[in-house]
């Protein structure tokens, strides 16, 4: 698959990042990435399925290369160029992201992907379906929440354990990254990326902080870790910053969101189903 890009296209991704604020988000840097690759494609509104494909392959590139670089790559594989933009640790470690950015590709009818459907069905093209999709990546309660377990064990390895967990119980009166509603009893999903990150080079010393975390919640909590753990795991694990499972999450769904996308422009058009009357 090429992951290619074009001077055009490059050109208004680096120009629509660099005008944005110093404390802009990732996520704000990743829909300004989007914007620009819509602006300057004139086959933004190309819905058929070869056309579709294509864009999504050019979006995911323009997504990728709107994130401000920690190290340079020649490589145009998606997980390496993300890798050397996220990780501190050696540019080996990108099959590993690999594997997760196939894990999360899809799950659904998920919430951000109920909202790219819903922007599908107007016959919006895969710009905005993206964005929409974006949208709802950047609320708390979907891919962002990977974020607090990043954050759980950095204060785990600062105070340990009992103490980090104690004060996220204080403060949030839960543990994150534990229970999944349809994922009742294991999320393959965490089985998966934890056993990946278990076959990488990581740092012992880092892994032993989320084994503790995990061995301290299961003795008192019996739900299990679900996918948001895994990813917190693993943006701690490999030196990334706190949003880096935000955005793993998000490019990652990038690709589900074209493909779902793809159906729904078969599909007869979602109407509105309220009551015209109520209607202001």
């Amino acid at each position: 698959v090429a992951w290619t890009t074009t001077p055009t296209l490059a050109g208004a991704v680096r120009r629509a990042v660099a005008a944005l604020p110093a404390h802009a988000t990732e996520t704000d840097r990743m829909m300004a990435g989007v914007v620009a690759a819509g602006a300057v494609d004139p086959f933004r509104d190309d819905r058929s399925a070869e056309g579709a494909t294509a864009t999504g392959r050019r979006l995911i590139r323009a997504i990728v290369d709107s994130l401000p670089e920690r190290g340079t790559t020649d490589d145009d594989r998606i997980a390496h160029r993300l890798w050397v933009r996220l990780a501190d640790g050696p540019d080996e470690g990108w099959p590993l992201l690999e594997t997760v950015l196939v894990a999360l590709a899809d799950h659904g009818m998920a919430t951000s992907t109920l909202a790219a459907r819903l922007a599908a069905s107007t016959r919006a093209g895969p710009h905005a379906v993206v964005l929409a999709g974006l949208g709802a990546v950047a609320g708390p309660l979907h891919g962002a929440a990977s974020r607090t377990v990043h954050e759980l064990f950095v204060d785990a390895e600062a105070h340990g354990a009992d103490a980090a967990i104690a004060e996220i119980m204080r403060r949030d009166g839960k543990v994150p990254g534990l229970g999944h509603f349809i994922h009742t009893t294991s999320d393959p999903r965490h089985a998966l990326i934890f056993d990946a990150l278990a076959d990488a080079d990581a740092p012992d010393e880092r892994l032993d902080v989320v084994a503790s975390v995990i061995s301290l919640t299961s003795e008192r909590i019996p739900v299990p870790p679900n996918v948001d753990l895994a990813l917190g795991a693993l943006t701690y694990v490999t030196g990334m910053g706190p949003d880096a499972g935000e955005v793993v999450f998000a490019i990652a769904r990038t690709a589900g969101w074209i493909a779902h996308a793809l159906e729904e422009y078969q599909e007869t058009p979602i109407r509105s189903r309220w009551d015209r009357a109520d209607a202001t």
